[in-house]
């Protein structure tokens, strides 16, 4: 099995050399998140990136600002959570899951090998490699739309929109 070995920092110059860049950011970072992962992959060009943003065309912005897609990986994920207070973020329902592949759908040495650094350190959370990453991220979407409408509406948590009847 793979090992997986994370280092954070908020000093992007004291990551390099890397092999995988999880982002993890909110959709309207995006860009700004893959200028910044754009230098770490100049001092690492065998690494790869593999955003975990909501939205369908999260790789094509990694992909132009960085040149090329040959890095970037498709990919999602699902938690929810709030931060309780600085430091300090509680997870509060639903089994949190990683799903991810290559853009082309492509069974590739690459993904089998984030598959199992994956699988070996995301104790407590699901990580699955699917047939067609696009089928997976449209539905993601199909599911959030609704309900990000609702919440902003409501300020309702997903939980207790779940439990109305009415909804």
């Amino acid at each position: 099995p793979s090992r997986l070995e994370v280092h954070d920092s908020t000093d992007l110059d004291a990551c390099a050399p890397i092999d995988l860049v999880l982002v993890a950011v909110k959709s309207y970072h995006a860009e700004d998140a893959a200028v910044q992962v754009k230098g770490l992959l100049e001092r690492s060009p065998s690494a790869l990136v593999l955003p975990l943003l909501n939205g369908i065309d999260t790789p094509d912005v990694f992909g132009r600002v960085l040149g090329s897609h040959r890095q970037v990986l498709a990919g999602l994920c699902g938690i929810i959570s709030a931060v309780a207070e600085p430091g300090v973020v509680h997870h509060t329902a639903a089994h949190p899951y990683i799903v991810f592949g290559e853009l082309s759908n492509e069974r590739t040495a690459r993904c089998s090998a984030v598959a199992d650094a994956l699988a070996d350190g995301t104790r407590g959370m699901s990580v699955r490699w699917p047939d067609d990453i696009h089928v997976e991220v449209w539905t993601k979407l199909l599911f959030i739309a609704p309900y990000s409408g609702l919440g902003a509406l409501t300020r309702a948590p997903c939980g207790a929109m779940l439990r109305e009847e009415r909804v």
